[in-house]
């Protein structure tokens, strides 16, 4: 018993407005998009395979990532001091109370230095390998 291979077309767009297409490697037909339609019948042509994205290198990850946080850690600081501003305007009674502990908790976390020591991991010298140092 025999398989059947399915068919494969490639559609192929030319200079000139016009679509070649490629059945199995060998070309089937060349005209407009219009005449593709006639060409076909009411067979539809399968949708062209997406490429895959090539992965980024581990240098251009690297540089992503800081420019990621570095942009996060900054509206944690304007945030922050948001609730330093919130903080400062509550009335003496409610300085001690759960909201006024939540808010010294905030108030209190070190974003300052996490965002230096991101801003330094991102002018940092990444090897790019492969020789190319």
């Amino acid at each position: 018993m025999t398989k059947i291979k399915p068919d494969r077309f490639t559609r192929v767009y030319n200079s000139d407005g016009t679509i070649t297409l490629y059945k199995n490697g060998k070309k089937d037909f060349r005209g407009t998009e219009a005449d593709l339609a006639v060409h076909l019948g009411d067979k539809p042509l399968p949708a062209p395979k997406a490429k895959k994205d090539k992965p980024l290198s581990r240098a251009a990850r690297w540089a992503k990532a800081c420019a990621e946080a570095i942009s996060a850690l900054e509206e944690l600081q304007s945030l922050q001091e948001e609730f330093t501003n919130w903080k400062d305007g509550l009335p003496e009674n409610l300085q001690n109370s759960t909201l006024g502990e939540k808010l010294e908790t905030i108030c209190d976390l070190d974003i300052e230095g996490a965002l230096s020591t991101c801003q330094e991991a991102d002018g940092t010298d990444v090897p790019l390998g492969f020789g190319r140092d």
